[in-house]
C-alpha cells in the first residue's frame, strides 16, 4: 500500500470511530424516551440496562458536578426531556403492545 492510501485509510477509520461515538452519545435521548415510561414506575430491567450502557455518558456529563453551574448535566437532562416530550405515551415500553 502506498503512503497516501494508508493515510486515507487511517483518516476514514478515525472519522468512522468519531461518528460512532457521536451516535452513541446522541442515542441516549431516544433510548430513555422509548424504554422508560413517563407515568409508570421505572422498570428495573430497563433502568439497569440503560444505566449500565450509558454510564460513560452520565459519568462524563456529571464529572464537573462540583462546579457552581453544572451546564453539561443540565444539557443532557434537557436533551432527554425533549425526547420524552416528543414520544407519545403509547409508544413507550410500558405499552401492552411491547409486552
Amino acid at each position: 500500500m502506498t503512503e497516501k492510501k494508508k493515510v486515507r485509510l487511517l483518516r476514514a477509520i478515525s472519522y468512522f470511530v468519531l461518528l460512532l461515538i457521536v451516535i452513541y452519545v446522541l442515542s441516549i435521548g431516544p433510548a430513555y424516551a422509548f424504554l422508560l415510561p413517563r407515568s409508570a414506575g421505572v422498570e428495573s430491567r430497563n433502568s439497569d440496562l440503560l444505566h449500565s450502557f450509558y454510564h460513560p455518558v452520565w459519568w462524563s456529563f456529571t464529572k464537573f458536578s462540583h462546579e457552581v453551574t453544572n451546564l453539561p448535566y443540565f444539557l443532557l437532562v434537557s436533551y432527554i426531556r425533549v425526547w420524552h416530550s416528543m414520544v407519545p405515551e403509547s409508544l413507550t415500553y410500558s405499552d401492552p403492545i411491547w409486552d
